[in-house]
């Protein structure tokens, strides 16, 4: 029986949600804003309730390489402050008027829908 209580209590601190949390609000930079060719890019969002990690994404839609500039399981107690959360990062992509970046909020119950901010990153 000892174990089984020490079971409980262990499974008990655990924060536990019923749905995943809301789409967060991208803030800057701005649908259609140009970007670059500044080497560090400070993409920021309001804080969602419920978000235990966010996964960021800068979206290169002329050569499709999603990968290239992604950040998954970032902790709001480290990016976010009481209005704002941010991620700042070094940003090189080939100029164009299709690239995007999104943000989603994460917990246990599942993600919320990735936003999407389309903009035109402009050569040297």
């Amino acid at each position: 029986m000892l174990v089984v209580g020490l079971l409980l209590s262990g499974c008990a601190s655990t924060t536990w949600y019923d749905e995943p949390p809301p789409m967060p609000v991208p803030v800057s930079p701005e649908v259609a804003d140009s970007l670059g060719p500044a080497a560090m890019v400070t993409f920021s969002w309001e804080p969602t309730p419920r978000a235990e990690t966010y996964d960021f994404h800068v979206f290169n839609a002329v050569n499709s390489d999603i990968n290239q500039h992604m950040s998954r399981g970032l902790v709001p107690g480290k990016i976010c402050g009481a209005s704002v959360c941010s991620i700042t990062m070094a940003v090189s992509l080939p100029a164009s008027e299709r690239h995007a970046w999104r943000v989603r909020a994460t917990n246990v119950a599942g993600s919320s829908s990735w936003t999407r901010s389309l903009f035109t990153w402009v050569a040297q």
